[in-house]
């Protein structure tokens, strides 16, 4: 490292600002812009990240072996409502779990989900998003349903639990 190239107390100073224990202005002044944001632009903007997902919703709904869930599991006695922006999508009729889904879309979208199950992966709107991640998302579903369509098959979980009655 060649000495005088950068200053030693600006980077002290730069690194004590981000790593200290006291107050951090940085972040409070990002919350303070996002909390604005949101006061004066918040209804649009959540309105807008709503029908992203219903429309990402219904196209993924017409891509073969998935399912999205959407407000027909409101009909239930177990379910009281549901969150429109978060997209629970089932690969149980695609012949994978959701953890391998979620390993696919990584691997072969570089597409990051918010968590995955057995049977489902949960993607999430947001308001930072636009229809150009929507597009890519179901792009990558549809690329997935293919990819693995050959396979198509209800997944059948083998779950070992153990014998409760030898821990007496």
């Amino acid at each position: 490292m060649s000495a005088g190239l950068v200053s030693a107390k600006r980077v002290q100073s730069t690194l004590s600002m981000l790593t200290t224990t006291s107050t951090s202005y940085p972040i409070l002044a990002s919350l303070d812009t996002a909390r604005r944001q949101l006061a004066i632009h918040g209804y649009d903007l959540i309105d807008h990240a709503i029908r992203l997902a219903q429309d990402a919703r219904k196209r993924i709904n017409k891509i073969a072996h998935l399912h999205c869930v959407g407000k027909e599991i409101l009909n239930s006695s177990a379910t009281y409502d549901m969150d429109p922006t978060k997209l629970l999508i089932s690969v149980k009729n695609l012949g994978i779990t959701g953890h391998q889904a979620e390993e696919w879309l990584r691997e072969n979208a570089n597409i990051e989900i918010e968590l995955s199950d057995l049977y489902n992966i949960l993607c999430l709107v947001t308001i930072g998003d636009s229809r150009k991640e929507l597009n890519l998302l179901v792009n990558a579903l549809q690329r997935m349903s293919e990819a693995f369509e050959s396979d198509a098959a209800i997944v059948e979980p083998v779950v070992l639990l153990p014998d409760i009655r030898a821990l007496r």
